[in-house]
């Protein structure tokens, strides 16, 4: 049997997701794709897979995934505590998944979408040039159910038990900053309600979606009243205020237009942050320039894509049943030479 992955149970959402669908938006088609960037960037250059293979997103937990044939898998973004036979999962550190092994994620511990990569990617069918789930529209099929069967691609004898040096990513702040350049309506607004907009603090609302993150707080208001305004193309990231005066960031399954006025748009690093938020988290805006998003964005891309691939563990030559084996232990994993195991996984293989 090819190597594939058999969904056992799904949370309350679990998706196919790549980088999306460019060039339907004039078709009102929206791009979709992965919330989190950053996330599916280092799960799969950790199994070294191209840039925009499939991943599966996982929101929330609640999930069991049984794999056949031995993978090489990396987990990032949210811990939600991601297990196999017991024994917990890495997180940003490539291992092997030995043959019919169970996988599950729980709950949230931090952040809530973890993005799962398997050497070979995900190669179920394309729709429209993607295999992201558009959930509001179904395009790209429904989210994962029990019985499905996602296939993975051949991948190269490759190596595991990698993680990507001298990266960190906290997402345990209490309020999170979130950058925004100005919007294409900023000038409905005065100059009083700018400045309420960039000093209160808000909340995710528990209205919020992958369409969209509702906010709770001040309420911002333009000049004459009227939030409304002749529809223009909108992206993941706009800020609309509607007629209610709180602030609605649209998200990856956004629509492709909006008849809202846009006070500003989320720097594209800051949407990575936005898609880890969960309703009751904090966040406060702050100006930033096109050029700074820009900047931000390059060098976070230069840490993903130049930082070394290391093996944070000190290999060393054992004897075991009379014969050489390298090996060395970090936490919960044991490495070979080549791979790298969940413990127990390799005392039982």
């Amino acid at each position: 049997m090819k190597n594939s992955i058999k969904v056992i149970s799904s949370g309350p959402m679990t998706l196919l997701q790549d980088l999306g669908r460019r060039g339907f938006e004039e078709y009102g088609v929206s791009v979709s794709g992965i919330a989190d960037r950053e996330a599916f960037n280092i799960s799969n250059r950790l199994v070294f897979n191209k840039e925009d293979d499939t991943v599966i997103e996982i929101f929330f937990g609640d999930t069991s995934l049984n794999f056949f044939g031995n993978n090489i898998v990396a987990i990032s973004g949210a811990d939600l505590g991601a297990e196999i036979n017991g024994i917990k999962c890495p997180i940003n550190t490539s291992f092997v998944v030995p043959n019919d092994s169970i996988m599950n994620f729980h709950y949230p511990l931090e952040g809530i979408r973890s993005y799962l990569s398997v050497a070979g990617g995900m190669k179920t069918k394309k729709i429209l040039g993607s295999r992201s789930m558009h959930v509001m529209s179904g395009i790209g099929n429904a989210p994962l159910k029990s019985g499905d069967i996602i296939p993975i691609g051949l991948s190269n004898s490759i190596k595991s038990g990698f993680s990507l040096k001298n990266y960190h990513r906290d997402l345990g702040v209490e309020i999170k900053k979130i950058g925004v350049i100005l919007g294409q309506q900023v000038d409905r607004f005065g100059e009083d309600m700018i400045r309420i907009f960039f000093s209160k603090t808000y909340v995710v609302s528990d209205k919020s979606d992958r369409q969209g993150l509702r906010l709770e707080g001040e309420t911002i208001l333009t000049k004459n009243k009227d939030h409304d305004i002749i529809s223009d193309p909108v992206v993941y990231g706009s800020i609309q205020i509607p007629g209610n005066g709180f602030p609605i960031i649209l998200m990856p399954d956004t629509q492709t237009t909006g008849g809202y006025p846009k006070i500003g748009n989320v720097g594209k690093i800051y949407l990575d942050v936005l898609a880890q938020l969960k309703p009751g988290d904090k966040i406060k805006f702050f100006l930033i320039t096109p050029d700074k998003s820009r900047e931000e964005y390059l060098y976070k891309r230069s840490v993903i894509y130049k930082n070394e691939l290391i093996r944070d563990v000190k290999i060393e030559t054992c004897l075991v049943n009379g014969e050489d084996t390298i090996i060395g232990v970090n936490n919960n994993i044991a490495f070979t030479e080549d791979h790298a195991f969940l413990f127990s996984l390799l005392e039982e293989h």
